[in-house]
């Protein structure tokens, strides 16, 4: 029903549908997921049985626990999925059925490079006490982009390529931060209350899944009509840490080819290169300084905005030579500018090398004191 200015109303049929959002892209390497529910207005389904099905999948995707997920493999095709709810209602048998379509972006196959020219900042929605998006380049749109593929083929823009590399950058960094804190697991032999560092880890790793999962709804525009504020934001924060970090590496890099050259040492080639591995290693160190300053029970986007202003703060020293060094931007190799703003979410169009390891979002930490942890967070 809804109702008009002029006191009217205007009824309209009721259906139940399946909700949910599927993400419209799945990368291969990467874990997929969706989790669809039934939308019912009039009724709670909370308690209500389902049983989830499709007629037919591809060999990596399947059933579990209601939960339909999977990992691209390299040989994965764009595909129409079909989702099937069976539930019982007033003793009577129901039917809900939704078809989606499914694009596969093989890594592989990404463009590599960053470009500030080919890309717009989503940082126009993060919230700004420490002034970390300048206010002279909010742009008049944030609607969501499209990663379809262009023209019916398999290869994907470069904007996707971009959104793509960011996924993967936050998720080989969660999961860097899982294998680190199941170390910890092992290494303590007896069970017990997870101790500060277990606690911090758990954190770290909460916030770079949420994040990326967020990323990836965000960018494909598949996210949920409750949760699509908190989505943007989140998205936009990732894209800042992940754009300031890759800064930082470049920084960093030229700053060491600068004094290499002024001892008459030339750079290798690959000096150049700025990888995905090394991003994430950056952007997982953040992360972590940041948990460790904000407290475990801060918001995903306190830690993310965190991570950013302390990236900004290390790359300026970065790019600041000492006396007697050669100036980075003699270096033919393309640096930031310290006199413009860092802040904007744009990017250098420096060359970003692909990683060589296939990524998985991370399991939970295994520890009963941190999956109790975790469900305050």
């Amino acid at each position: 029903a809804k109702k008009h200015p002029d006191g009217g109303w205007t009824f309209r049929p009721f259906h139940r549908r399946l909700a949910g959002s599927p993400p419209g892209v799945a990368y291969v390497g990467l874990r997929w997921s969706w989790t669809p529910r039934i939308w019912d207005p009039q009724a709670s389904r909370a308690n209500l049985p389902v049983t989830y099905s499709s007629p037919s999948l591809p060999s990596w995707l399947s059933w579990e626990d209601d939960v339909l997920c999977g990992t691209p493999t390299p040989d994965a095709e764009n595909c129409d999925i079909f989702v099937e709810a069976r539930f019982v209602q007033d003793g009577q048998e129901e039917l809900l059925s939704q078809c989606l379509h499914l694009n596969i972006a093989p890594m592989s196959t990404l463009d590599t490079s960053f470009s500030a020219s080919r890309r717009g900042s989503l940082t126009s929605d993060i919230p700004r006490p420490r002034r970390v998006a300048s206010d002279s380049v909010v742009p008049q749109s944030t609607s969501p982009r499209s990663l379809r593929t262009q023209n019916g083929g398999n290869l994907l823009s470069p904007i996707a390529a971009q959104d793509a590399q960011v996924i993967q950058v936050l998720a080989t960094a969660a999961q860097r931060v899982a294998q680190e804190a199941q170390s910890q697991v092992v290494a303590s032999r007896t069970p017990s209350e997870p101790g500060p560092e277990l606690q911090a880890l758990a954190k770290q790793q909460h916030v770079l899944t949420v994040t990326a999962q967020a990323f990836d709804q965000e960018v494909t525009g598949q996210r949920s009509e409750g949760s699509a504020q908190n989505s943007n934001v989140l998205a936009a924060a990732a894209q800042q840490v992940v754009f300031q970090a890759a800064r930082q590496v470049a920084a960093d890099r030229s700053a060491a080819a600068a004094i290499q050259m002024s001892v008459g040492i030339s750079p290798s080639t690959n000096s150049t290169q700025v990888t995905v591995n090394e991003v994430s290693v950056a952007t997982q160190t953040a992360v972590a300084q940041a948990v460790e300053i904000t407290g475990p029970l801060s918001s995903e986007v306190d830690v993310l905005m965190t991570a950013s202003s302390l990236l900004q703060q290390q790359t300026r020293a970065s790019v600041s030579p000492p006396p007697g060094t050669l100036d980075p931007s003699q270096l033919g190799m393309p640096m930031l500018d310290s006199v413009r703003s860092h802040s904007t979410g744009n990017l250098p169009p420096f060359s970003m090398g692909p990683s060589t390891a296939a990524v998985t979002f991370p399991p939970s930490v295994p520890s009963a004191g941190i999956s109790e942890y975790a469900s305050h967070i």
